[in-house]
């Protein structure tokens, strides 16, 4: 039986390999920086993402963690991804970041072709699909 130490750990490796492409420098603060894993930023180097990964089977104090990533990184956009066995994994957000978010997409939509955005979907899934055959 894995100990949740050790699960955390290895999703917090997983996030980061999924993102690899997006964030090339990307790295987990485990290995980068004690000083902003205590802060409770998992991943670094995602600007202008501020990432906390959680691998809980309890809900996680949402409100709480982004209030407080806010605080710690003012100007990036705190976000938690968190995984529950069976449960699939989710992404969790302030409101506003997320219609910020989406509407920066439809204006990126409507500038270039449609197909970039099916491409860059497509690679995700790749990455996700490899990392998970890892």
């Amino acid at each position: 039986m894995i100990n949740s130490r050790s699960k955390g750990n290895q999703y917090e490796v997983k996030i980061c390999n999924e993102v690899k492409f997006l964030f090339p420098e990307v790295m987990t603060s485990r290995n980068g920086s004690k000083m902003i894993d205590d802060l409770k930023v998992d991943l670094l180097n995602t600007d202008p993402y501020a990432i906390q990964i959680k691998a809980t089977e309890r809900t996680p104090p949402y409100g709480m963690l982004l209030d407080v990533i806010e605080k710690n990184f003012p100007g990036l956009i705190p976000i938690i991804i968190h995984k529950r066995n069976y449960q699939g994994e989710q992404v969790i957000m302030q409101k506003q970041d997320f219609y910020n978010m989406l509407a920066k997409l439809q204006r990126y939509e409507k500038f270039t072709k449609h197909e970039s955005i099916d491409e860059l979907v497509k690679l995700l899934d790749e990455q996700i699909e490899k990392n998970g055959k890892d």
